[in-house]
């Protein structure tokens, strides 16, 4: 029993001092966080972190699903937090979707709040859409940070690159304030 607990307390300390996505890197997890850098929580849906997927939408449709998602991860501002967490190598976790790009969605929190399910998706009122491969993953160090920042110029995003400051507001491109 001493043993046990013991370990347990090895392990907690662990946890606190080296943080969860290390732990689980090491154990042979492949993880992918999400980065708010935005001065506003902020949250993520994806199909791929939705635990009744077959409500989600496969790419190239980048439409959000009819039926609010079962699983949204909130972001505090300044904070981040891992979106996907897979034992399988990552072409046999896109592989299961039967695609080669996940699209990701970046909310408002205070929007979804607000707005509710129906009206953000009836009138898409998204931050921002990441459509990512294998390959944009591994660019982006599989780390998604919001507002996209430079590493992120050329994935494909909607609104494009550039839209947004570094605290997350929309830039004025029309040249009037």
């Amino acid at each position: 029993m001493k043993y046990i607990l013991k370990v347990i307390c090895i392990l907690s300390v662990s946890v606190l001092f080296c943080g969860c996505e290390k732990i689980c890197s090491r154990c042979g997890w492949r993880v992918l966080d999400c980065i708010n850098n935005a001065d506003y929580e902020i949250s993520v849906y994806s199909m791929s972190v939705d635990e009744n997927q077959s409500r989600g939408v496969i790419y190239p449709d980048t439409t959000l699903p009819n039926i609010p998602p079962l699983r949204i991860i909130d972001i505090d501002p300044r904070e981040s937090k891992n979106v996907i967490s897979t034992h399988d190598q990552w072409d046999s976790f896109y592989e299961q979707f039967g695609t080669d790009t996940i699209s990701f969605f970046i909310l408002s929190t205070d929007t979804l709040n607000e707005y509710g399910w129906t009206n953000i998706k009836n009138t898409y009122r998204i931050l921002q859409r990441y459509d990512l491969s294998i390959s944009d993953l591994e660019a982006v160090h599989f780390r998604l940070p919001f507002p996209p920042n430079k590493i992120m110029k050329t994935v494909k995003m909607w609104p494009p690159y550039g839209t947004y400051d570094a605290t997350g507001h929309r830039v004025d491109t029309t040249g009037t304030k």
